[in-house]
């Protein structure tokens, strides 16, 4: 691929930070993109979503929102993408390299949870886990390599690559059994078939918690990816994190309202912290996974 744009009229002015988030459509990908336009910084947005359609949807919100600020070389814009479709990520490869003339920070943001369907029946637990892998796994690692050579090319000082991680990642918590769903079930077989579990003897510490073995083991194996990002793009001064916003309210698994039941915050606490992760505030903890109270342990 080459990474030598044509001119093209329609370029962000050369000042903006370009940043391509994917899964941006709704949820924390939406929230950051609102965050970054909102922004004494200036940045151009591209919204990778798996539809025009959806993208749309979203650019009208931004539109109806920050239309204002657009004026200043601020704007947003919509890329195709389905991260686990390699032609799809080629064609946005070429979209961003020649439309947007280059790229100074790429989010790994799209994610997919499907543990309560192979709870339910509706799902194998193997095509669950599968599925699940590839899109918090080896499409994050895909889609970073080929958006890699115009984040080494970069100038921009703010230039890196995030992965959003989670809470249930972290093997040392799970140990130390943080979580409701780091507890062990009662003895016998089959265990609970609940997606719901009960809260633990501390309810005020743990609160009730999820049965997502294939969901936590993802975000797991992708804390390796930021390490080994964190590695490669070394030498190339491009920053890598994992960011960890927390339980959030958004339509990831079993969805918005589900989440909130679970004492999820809104989409926009985790939209304005991956902006100050973006903006230099965790600076000293490049290559590790940041939450909002500070490193999440491995």
């Amino acid at each position: 691929m080459s990474s030598v744009p044509p001119t093209d009229p329609d370029a962000p002015p050369s000042a903006a930070c370009r940043v391509l988030i994917t899964g941006a459509n709704s949820g924390l990908g939406l929230a950051l993109a609102r965050a970054l336009l909102d922004s004494s910084e200036v940045y151009h947005v591209m919204l990778a979503c798996r539809s025009l359609e959806k993208g749309h949807h979203a650019i009208a919100q931004l539109n109806d929102e920050f239309q204002h600020r657009f004026a200043d070389g601020r704007g947003a814009r919509i890329v195709v993408l389905d991260v686990n479709d390699d032609d799809s990520l080629r064609r946005a490869y070429h979209h961003v390299l020649i439309k947007e003339q280059g790229l100074d920070i790429l989010v790994n943001n799209a994610g997919a949870q499907f543990d309560h369907l192979s709870v339910s029946g509706q799902m194998s637990i193997r095509e669950s886990f599968t599925q699940t892998l590839a899109v918090h796994v080896s499409s994050p690692h895909v889609v970073t390599n080929t958006f890699a050579p115009l984040l080494i090319e970069s100038t921009h000082p703010l230039k890196a690559v995030l992965f959003v991680s989670s809470r249930s990642a972290s093997l040392a918590n799970h140990e130390a059994k943080v979580m409701a769903e780091d507890q062990a079930p009662g003895p016998g077989w089959p265990k609970s078939d609940q997606y719901y579990i009960h809260k633990s003897k501390d309810d005020n510490n743990h609160g009730p918690g999820l049965i997502i073995p294939a969901y936590r083991t993802a975000k797991c194996a992708e804390s390796m990816l930021v390490r080994e990002w964190a590695r490669v793009l070394e030498n190339d001064h491009v920053r890598v994190f994992g960011v960890s916003p927390g339980l959030l309210v958004t339509n990831l698994g079993k969805g918005a309202a589900f989440l909130s039941r679970l004492g999820g915050e809104d989409a926009m606490v985790g939209g304005v912290f991956l902006r100050e992760v973006i903006e230099g505030s965790r600076d000293k903890d490049v290559g590790k996974v940041v939450g909002r109270k500070g490193v999440q342990p491995w």
